[in-house]
């Protein structure tokens, strides 16, 4: 881990998220800055930069539990569907240098918006993990 990486800080509980998920492996919170509601992250434990290092295994897992947590966030906030993206390096318009991949609920009426998006509480990013958390459990067999 990192000491100035926030993510590494949300790991290790030096600064607050709204956590939804967290095993051995990953840690899924809530988007500080959504570009829709219910936006969340999933994070390797580990620190790797951007997805050319992280190892094979691990990804494939990372993608599986995007899908698993996503499939709760769907049925939870009645989402009409979700978006999922991973960017690397600054030109790939990557912000946090920790690997990490967005699953985003799409909403017919709800324009996405990606570029300027505005900070929420985290008493409101609270309101949509307990609920993401509860669906949960219908998607981790």
């Amino acid at each position: 881990m990192k000491r100035d990486c926030v993510f590494c800080k949300i790991i290790r509980r030096e600064a607050e998220a709204a956590i939804v998920y967290e095993d051995d492996k990953i840690i899924a919170f809530m988007d500080i800055a959504p570009a829709s509601p219910g936006h969340l992250l999933i994070v390797t434990k580990e620190h790797y930069e951007n997805i050319y290092e992280v190892p094979d295994e691990l990804l494939s897992y990372v993608i599986v539990m995007a899908k698993r947590i996503g499939m709760a966030a769907r049925k939870a906030l009645n989402a009409d569907g979700l978006s999922f993206f991973q960017t690397n390096e600054e030109g790939g318009g990557q912000e946090v240098f920790h690997f990490h991949f967005h699953v985003i609920p799409r909403y017919r009426d709800i324009t996405l918006k990606i570029a300027n998006r505005e900070k929420i509480s985290l008493k409101e990013r609270e309101k949509y993990a307990e609920r993401i958390r509860k669906a949960l459990k219908d998607f981790l067999w």
